[in-house]
Parts: structure tokens; sequence; C-alpha cells
């Protein structure tokens, strides 16, 4: 991930900590990571970088930790990757 596929973001980072928090069976904090990252939303830096202004709501959706019910597996079928809705 990361922007352009090339490069490392912070947003990319704190998620991929998460994960491997909960793979671990850890509980990791979710406020923390929120308010850290909509922080970084709004940074002028990372603002210059984007094509077009993130939404105040696009925001509060991604932040929306642990909130659905299922998760998206993906598998590799005949060299296309499948994604489908697991629920949890």
């Amino acid at each position: 991930m990361g922007h352009g596929g090339h490069f490392l973001c912070e947003e990319d980072e704190q998620c991929a900590l998460y994960i491997k928090s909960r793979l671990n069976g850890g509980v990791p904090d979710k406020i923390a990571p929120a308010k850290y990252l909509r922080k970084l939303s709004t940074s002028p830096d990372i603002l210059a970088e984007r094509e077009e202004p993130m939404s105040s709501a696009d925001i509060d959706w991604c932040l929306r930790i642990d909130a659905l019910s299922f998760a998206v597996r993906v598998r590799n079928q005949d060299g296309q990757l499948i994604a489908t809705k697991e629920f949890i």
C-alpha cells in the first residue's frame, strides 16, 4: 500500500500495527489511533499530497474500528483475486 504504492503512509502503518496486534491476540487501543489519524488527516503536508481532500464523513467512516460484523476474505482463484464477505 502506501502513497502511490511506492512510499510508506502513516495511516497504512497504523492499520498494520492494529492488525498485527489483533492477530497476536492483543486488544489494541481504538481511541488513540483514531485521534492520531484524525490529526494526521488534517495536516497541511498530507492535504498537499492528495488530489482530492478527504471529507469529514470519509474520515469518520474509516475510523469506525470493528464497527461491522464481517471481514473481507481475499483468495486467489485461477490467478484472479476474489474478495468475499465473511461474517464474524
